[in-house]
């Protein structure tokens, strides 16, 4: 299965796919908690004006009868505003803190979204690489040096090579590693074996690297 993606921001995850997952239903499930109240608030503030404009209308109408201020109905009136307007200041600030709280979770649920889009490809050899003669077979001065088979810049963290299956642009997960992007390819890499680019030699021998991941695609 090919699945071409959009590139996507890098993050750094820890834990199971799965574990980011409940993570990922659990920030969603916020999301909804808290847009719930936003709206619950916004009709409260509504309600409250209304209040006051009935309140309002209730002491003018009485002043037009010619009662005093201190009249039961007038009297009643003001606290009817007075009440609704410290309610409604009182939402206000905490509808403020409610964008603010989803502003944030909205962003900490783009970090993990993707991990609800995710299929097990299996489990694949993970090896590494850099950009030195050892490598690729090319020195600092030759043409294409830390270029790509896709032709673009290798890059640590981003950059991976493996087999022709996956189209160049592909986003796959790799546990214990991240994301990576399909970008390079390699004479051995064939099969269920990824080359994970790094910027030094002595970085594509550590044990991060050098191990068998279970590997996932993201659909998208």
């Amino acid at each position: 299965m090919i699945v071409m993606v959009m590139s996507t921001n890098v993050f750094a995850f820890s834990g199971t796919v799965a574990e980011n997952q409940q993570k990922a239903s659990e920030i969603q499930s916020k999301i909804v908690q808290i847009d719930t109240e936003k709206s619950t608030i916004q009709q409260k503030l509504i309600t409250n004006q209304a209040n006051q404009q009935s309140a309002h209308e209730m002491a003018e109408n009485a002043r037009k009868l010619n009662l005093s201020e201190d009249d039961v109905v007038i009297v009643r009136a003001k606290q009817i505003w007075q009440e609704n307007a410290k309610d409604s200041e009182e939402l206000k600030l905490r509808l403020q803190e409610i964008e603010s709280e989803l502003e944030s979770l909205k962003i900490e649920y783009e970090k993990y979204s993707a991990f609800s889009n995710l299929s097990y490809v299996g489990d694949f050899k993970l090896t590494g690489y850099c950009p030195c003669y050892s490598c690729c077979g090319k020195s600092p001065s030759s043409p294409g040096y830390g270029v790509t088979a896709r032709g673009t810049r290798a890059t640590e963290g981003f950059t991976i090579a493996a087999d022709k299956r996956f189209a160049f642009g592909t986003k796959l997960y790799i546990e214990g590693l991240g994301f990576r992007t399909v970008e390079d390819r390699g004479g051995a890499i064939h099969g269920n074996r990824i080359d994970v680019y790094y910027d030094t030699h002595s970085e594509c021998f550590s044990p991060a690297c050098n191990t068998t991941a279970k590997v996932y695609i993201v659909n998208g």
